[in-house]
């Protein structure tokens, strides 16, 4: 008898623990959860810092190819921007881990956006890694087809983006304090 009240007295009080651990988590996510809509604003960040390294990467490539660099300065200039593109995936994986979405909040708009951010930054990090490869980027002729491919194919999830974006800042052109309106604005300064 006293081992069954001793049981039960343990599983009372482990529960009178676990109850108040669970119900602080819940609402702490709850709290932290976003919408669809405004997981896509905050893409934007993402997207000016991405637009700015396929600057830098236009720049290297076109110095490469016309012989202004040579293979080393090439190389390394190339793995620092593999390295900031992974930076930027990792704080977008960070970003959403403390900030989860909330469900059925997307809207076509902001999955289709999204998903061009996603897509841009997997397009990067091949283009990155086929203008690394030793078989590439020795071969100059080849070097330059395979950029030329790639940024085609960046330039058409970046459209799809720039798409989504103005349809968004069209829908919420009228609106006043919405928390998203004001994310956008201060997006765009």
């Amino acid at each position: 008898m006293n081992k069954k009240y001793f049981l039960l007295k343990i599983t009372v009080i482990l529960l009178l623990l676990l109850i108040p651990a669970v119900l602080f988590t819940y609402f702490k996510l709850k709290d932290s959860r976003i919408t669809g809509e405004e997981w896509f604003v905050k893409q934007s960040t993402y997207m000016k810092s991405m637009e700015e390294l396929c600057e830098s990467l236009d720049t290297i490539v076109s110095l490469y190819i016309n012989g202004n660099i040579n293979e080393n300065d090439y190389y390394s200039h190339m793995l620092i921007i593999n390295d900031e593109i992974l930076i930027i995936k990792n704080a977008r994986t960070q970003y959403l881990s403390e900030h989860p979405i909330k469900p059925g909040t997307h809207t076509f708009d902001s999955k289709s956006g999204c998903e061009s951010v996603d897509n841009t930054m997997s397009q990067l990090l091949l283009l990155v890694e086929t203008c690394t490869n030793n078989s590439v980027y020795p071969d100059k002729n080849k070097l330059a087809y395979n950029y030329l491919a790639y940024t085609m194919s960046i330039s058409e999830y970046l459209d799809q983006y720039q798409k989504s974006y103005i349809n968004i800042c069209r829908k919420y052109a009228g609106v006043k304090n919405k928390k998203i309106k004001v994310r956008m604005e201060e997006n765009d300064e």
